[in-house]
């Protein structure tokens, strides 16, 4: 019962677009955006319903991974977090299925800088129970060398996690000051930088923990 109740907030989540896209069959067509160029032009579509699949197989994944991953001990230090992380990002791919329908059925939203603003909220998040992560196969910034180093992993998302809330901060005014065209540029380069960042910091430190040692 309270494995029950401790997840049927994601559940109830991950429904939502089945739901939705049940409710406005009729109003949809065959085929839905489920990618867009640099330009923010859609360049890939996807079954309306296959769509809310997606959601569906993350959150199973997400609540199998534990079970499977080599160190798995670590996940009891971190679960208050990674539960967190797990409604965040139903939330994330509960939001973008329905907006899409709802746009796709006629009501005309503003799908670009909607789902920017969804990425740049997620990033802020993630960042927010990154720094709480511990060391696992699975979730984080997993690299030969955070793997390798505890002390690597802990800096490396204690920077990460600043990182990624200052990205989606930024994100979030740029979104707010330019039009959706550049917006989607700018998301471009700073989603790119945010992921670069940690790996160059993490192997700059890895190296020079490692020249320590030596």
């Amino acid at each position: 019962m309270k494995n029950f109740k401790k997840e049927f907030p994601i559940v109830l989540l991950v429904l939502i677009p089945f739901i939705l896209v049940a409710l406005l069959w009729n109003k949809l067509p065959d085929e839905l955006p489920s990618h867009w160029n640099m330009d923010g032009k859609v360049d890939g579509t996807m079954s309306k319903g296959f769509y809310p699949v997606f959601s569906l197989g993350l959150y199973l994944l997400l609540l199998f991974i534990p079970r499977i991953d080599p160190k798995k001990r670590n996940y009891d230090a971190f679960s208050g977090p990674y539960y967190k992380l797990r409604i965040v990002l139903a939330l994330f791919f509960t939001f973008i299925p329905c907006v899409v329908f709802i746009n796709a059925a006629g009501t005309e939203l503003p799908l670009n800088k909607l789902i920017l603003g969804a990425i740049y909220v997620l990033f802020i998040l993630m960042g927010n129970y990154m720094n709480n992560l511990k060391m696992n196969w699975f979730v984080g910034i997993r690299l030969p060398w955070t793997l390798s180093n505890e002390e690597v992993w802990r800096k490396t998302h204690r920077f990460g996690s600043r990182l990624f809330m200052l990205t989606g901060l930024i994100g979030l005014i740029q979104l707010s000051l330019m039009e959706a065209d550049i917006s989607f540029i700018g998301a471009l380069i700073l989603i790119g930088l945010a992921v670069i960042g940690p790996v160059i910091f993490s192997y700059a430190l890895y190296m020079k923990l490692d020249k320590k040692a030596d």
